[in-house]
């Protein structure tokens, strides 16, 4: 059954005309040479005939200088992780980031490792950086993630604080039968009490949002920092 139907559509094509046949074909090209046609013509506008074509400029390096007694001072000692799981050490770990604060924000960040004694065997230069990448990394998606409950509680103590403010201002609108000093002291008291439970939600959207974020940043950048490790060579094995 299906090799008839089959055989039925080829006669079918077979008899339609040619034009109708080719139409199809004829407008992907058109389409297709129209679009590389667009393309050459951003080229030579963008890139005059006999000149350079523009390269993508690299952005400037800052440098982070550690020098360490051995190379396991830059690793928490108590950490049973493998190697590139490890957690860095809290010192050395304040010490990379106090640096990277300090460093123009647009630079891209090199921490260069001097260690006084040999580095082990097996931990060059890549498995220190694929470690210390992967621990920064770590930290900037936990910020993240503390920054995303930031604003998820913002939001829920701004609604709270919104609607304890209008229920306050109602109150102090339906205090009309009490004495007039009772009535102008309970309307300014709910007044300040309404005012005062938008304190967290303003706080938040106004100051601590962003500090967060700039944490989130500077750690950001140090998960693609390089590292240059710097250690003198190996001591000959004994006799």
């Amino acid at each position: 059954m299906i090799a008839k139907r089959t055989a039925a559509l080829k006669h079918s094509i077979r008899k339609a005309p040619a034009s109708a046949r080719l139409a199809p074909t004829n407008r992907r090209r058109k389409r297709l040479w129209g679009s590389v046609a667009a393309e050459v013509f951003d080229l030579r506008m963008v890139c005059p005939k006999g000149a350079a074509a523009p390269r993508m400029k690299a952005r400037p390096r800052s440098t982070i200088r550690l020098q360490l007694r051995e190379l396991a001072q830059l690793f928490n000692s108590m950490d049973p992780s493998p190697f590139h799981d490890r957690d860095l050490d809290a010192d050395a770990e304040e010490f990379i980031l106090s640096w990277a604060r300090e460093l123009p924000p647009t630079h891209e960040l090199e921490l260069s490792v001097r260690l006084v004694t040999p580095a082990p065997a097996g931990e060059g230069a890549a498995d220190i950086e694929a470690a210390v990448q992967h621990y920064f990394l770590n930290r900037a998606e936990m910020k993240h993630r503390e920054f995303r409950q930031l604003m998820r509680r913002g939001r829920i103590s701004l609604l709270v604080g919104l609607m304890f403010l209008a229920s306050c201002l109602g109150l102090s609108d339906l205090v009309e039968h009490a004495t007039a000093g009772a009535s102008a002291f309970l309307k300014t008291s709910l007044t300040i009490g309404g005012w005062v439970a938008m304190w967290r939600p303003l706080e938040i959207y106004l100051y601590d949002w962003w500090p967060m974020r700039v944490a989130q940043r500077v750690l950001g950048r140090l998960a693609r920092l390089r590292v240059k490790l710097v250690a003198p060579p190996p001591l000959p094995p004994g006799p």
